[in-house]
């Protein structure tokens, strides 16, 4: 199968790319990415975008593109449970230490 995923900048980028046909769209969380924060989301928004998604039948993938530190670990942890816990369809990560 075959899926189209569009990036999701912002709330309305992510709804506006679901809405014209992407499968899924994936999204920055603000404070744990590479992109500036006018391209990432707050964790209000992210709940928001992965209800709207799954409403419409769709999935949202959680960018995490940082190198957590030791003591940052937990943290990262708990954030992507949470996502988790909300329906995200997965993350995208970039640190290889934190994939376990």
């Amino acid at each position: 199968m075959v899926m189209m995923m569009a990036p999701g900048g912002t709330l309305e980028m992510a709804r506006a790319v679901l809405d014209e046909g992407a499968e899924a769209t994936y999204v920055g969380v603000l404070g744990w990415s590479r992109r500036g924060a006018q391209d990432e989301l707050a964790d209000d928004e992210i709940h928001r975008t992965i209800d709207y998604a799954i409403a419409h039948g769709k999935e949202v993938r959680i960018v995490m593109n940082t190198l957590p530190s030791s003591i940052e670990m937990e943290m990262f942890l708990e954030r992507v449970h949470l996502y988790a816990g909300w329906g995200a369809a997965g993350f995208m990560i970039s640190d290889v230490g934190a994939m376990k």
